[in-house]
């Protein structure tokens, strides 16, 4: 139905680890819940979230509300569970983006890839909810000496 509707979390033992050096700190502050039969779990609109059914069939059923005003969505997406226009194109932009860089030298990249996040951040206001999510994981990396 979609090209892609956002990134698919994969687990343990998974990429994501790998390409997403602040996954490894989101999984260990995750929170885990083990419903038994006949249980509901909420999760909201935006969260990350990864389901092991661990005894036998499980059935899950996904409700999306959208949020935003309709036009915000993808004219075929009939229930918001699809990225809002805006954010694909931001997201694609940020792929593109990361691509002209690739061919950069290291020391570049750390550069003109730090200034363009930074000013990212700066311009939509949002430096402080995200520095909380990426410093413990920027911190462990440069402890482990990775990145």
């Amino acid at each position: 139905m979609y090209r892609e509707v956002g990134p698919a979390v994969d687990g343990e033992g998974g990429s994501w680890p790998a390409q997403f050096p602040a996954y490894t700190h989101a999984r260990d502050a995750a929170l885990e819940v083990v419903l038994q039969p006949g249980d509901v779990l909420y999760i909201p609109a935006l969260w990350a979230h990864h389901v092991t059914a661990l005894h036998g069939p499980s059935v899950a059923v996904n409700v999306f509300f959208r949020e935003l005003p309709e036009a915000s969505y993808p004219s075929k997406d009939l229930y918001g569970n699809a990225d809002p226009v805006a954010a694909a194109r931001a997201l694609e932009a940020c792929a593109a983006a990361a691509k002209d860089l690739s061919s950069l030298p290291r020391d570049h990249r750390v550069f003109y890839g730090g200034i363009a996040a930074a000013r990212l951040l700066r311009d939509l206001r949002i430096e402080e909810e995200v520095g909380a999510m990426v410093a413990p994981a920027a911190a462990a990396a440069a402890a482990g000496g990775g990145g």
